[in-house]
């Protein structure tokens, strides 16, 4: 067995943790911990499961921080009078649960983003901070939190991080794990970003080309979309397949933020701020992947924006393969039908339907087992760029 699969939507289990999306509403502002598993419990099923009829593995839940989220935890932490009361009132709600619920949060988005965007230096000064202000809720007692609100740290744990980073302080830990982050990280999340990025705007071109909302035309930009994954990127970007269908249905709006009457700059931060969305979106399922399968990691975002939540509730992730030999890996994403009620007919969402199966077979048929190497994406960028500045205002 060359491939493991993570059972989602077909699992067997209710998930404990997170039956739906939880929001913690401080007035004006909220924050939501999004469930992308629909209440089910991911199911592993590889070959030691197969052998044995069970599977010996540690469930673990993380919460997934955005950047905002990282900012709000760093005032709440540092300087608590500097936030107005709605957003204190949502963290200290959202602390909260996650104190008495022993779960563990992770700034992995927000050291990505501010990675990609800045230098090395300022990385590491202006992460550090964040970073010390997290490892501090990461050592508090949960117990003295959720019964006084105040934060109280045990040594015990603080020493753990010490002897971790080989570092004297806690202040030295942060800026430890900022550095290593910068230097172990930075290369490959570029090739993400980009990856999405490309594919955004190959979706534009696509839909610009010829803007019909007809059944025909829309299966073919689909497929003409499918065929430029497989073909030019060589990598299945699953979440994207499905928003293209949404896109060139007509129903995303101005979701991507690029009209032919938007101005050039605009509509390349537009797209490049989405793509940062998409990324979000797709760690919990990269991070489901261990090996060689002795944890489990059940992942789930954390939010404050509005677009996200609702972009969330579009799609549906069934399950994931993985490759046992690279980690590769598939996830399988589906569009909930209730999005295209009363636009489509029964008979042309199995045409659909068709495409994105044939697209999936296809892949996993498919010899070619890297994505396009950092060259030939930045090839990609500088034409699609262009290409798009044509549609633009200038």
């Amino acid at each position: 067995m060359d491939r493991s699969r993570i059972e989602i939507s077909e699992s067997p289990y209710e998930n404990p943790f997170c039956k739906e999306s939880i929001f913690f509403n401080g007035g004006e502002e909220s924050i939501a911990i999004i469930d992308q598993y629909n209440g089910r419990r991911p199911f592993l099923i590889n070959k030691s499961f197969l052998d044995k009829g069970r599977l010996d593995v540690k469930l673990l839940q993380t919460i997934i921080l955005d950047s905002h989220l990282v900012d709000y935890l760093h005032s709440y932490t540092a300087c608590p009078e500097k936030l107005k009361p709605s957003r204190f009132k949502a963290v200290h709600l959202f602390l909260t649960y996650l104190s008495k619920a022993r779960c563990d949060y992770n700034p992995v988005f927000y050291l990505a983003e501010n990675c990609f965007k800045t230098e090395k230096a300022f990385f590491i000064e202006k992460a550090g901070e964040k970073l010390f202000s997290l490892l501090k809720l990461h050592c508090m007692d949960e117990d003295v939190f959720c019964s006084r609100g105040v934060i109280e740290l045990k040594e015990e744990v603080v020493e753990i991080y010490k002897y971790q980073y080989n570092e004297g302080d806690l202040r030295g830990c942060a800026l430890r794990w900022a550095e290593n982050y910068y230097n172990n990280n930075k290369e490959n999340d570029y090739e993400n970003i980009m990856l999405i990025y490309v594919c955004l705007m190959k979706m534009v071109l696509i839909h610009n080309y010829n803007a019909s909302l007809s059944m025909r035309n829309i299966v073919e930009k689909v497929e003409e979309f499918s065929v430029f994954l497989l073909d030019e990127l060589g990598i299945s970007m699953a979440r994207e397949l499905e928003l293209s269908v949404y896109y060139f249905s007509g129903l995303a709006g101005s979701f991507l933020g690029v009209q032919k009457n938007t101005k050039f700059l605009k509509a390349i931060k537009n797209l490049k701020s989405t793509a940062w969305d998409l990324f979000l979106m797709r760690l919990p399922e990269m991070l489901l992947y261990t090996k060689p399968y002795d944890e489990v990691n059940i992942s789930y975002i954390a939010t404050t924006e509005k677009k996200l939540i609702e972009f969330s509730n579009i799609f549906e992730l069934k399950k994931i393969f993985i490759s046992e030999n690279n980690g590769q890996i598939l996830p399988i994403l589906d569009t909930k039908n209730f999005i295209f009620e009363g636009v489509f007919s029964n008979k042309e969402m199995d045409e659909i339907k068709s495409v994105k199966e044939g697209f999936y077979e296809k892949r996993v048929m498919s010899n070619r087992k890297v994505a396009a190497s950092k060259q030939e994406l930045q090839r990609l960028v500088n034409l699609y760029e262009t290409q798009i500045s044509f549609l633009c205002k200038k």
